[in-house]
């Protein structure tokens, strides 16, 4: 859909669901099978940094935010995924107990 059908839709909807009587509800992004958004809470400093370097670089703040998360995200699912499966670990067995268990006592 071309961005003036896709404007005129979304305003159509809107005035539908303003008026209460929509059957139906489509999105532009839903309609262009755009890629899912995050929304993200950042602190005032790393807003103001993230904003300087997007206005300094041209590019966008979603180009910045995409590009450290797909660049650290295998790093942090190998720490935390660990973290996790350290926490949910069963019961630990010293060395000496396994040996017992397996008759390989000296």
């Amino acid at each position: 859909m071309s961005g003036a059908r896709c404007r005129r839709a979304f305003h159509m909807a809107k005035r539908c669901l303003q008026r209460g009587s929509c059957m139906i509800y489509n999105t532009c992004h839903t309609i262009r099978k755009e890629r899912p958004m995050l929304s993200i809470r950042l602190k005032p400093d790393i807003e103001k940094r993230l904003t300087r370097l997007a206005r300094e670089t041209g590019r966008t703040k979603t180009f910045y935010a995409s590009k450290l998360i797909e660049e650290n995200l295998e790093d942090l699912e190998d720490r935390y995924l660990a973290e996790a499966r350290l926490e949910k670990r069963g019961k630990t067995y010293t060395s000496a107990q396994v040996r017992s268990e397996l008759g390989l006592e000296d």
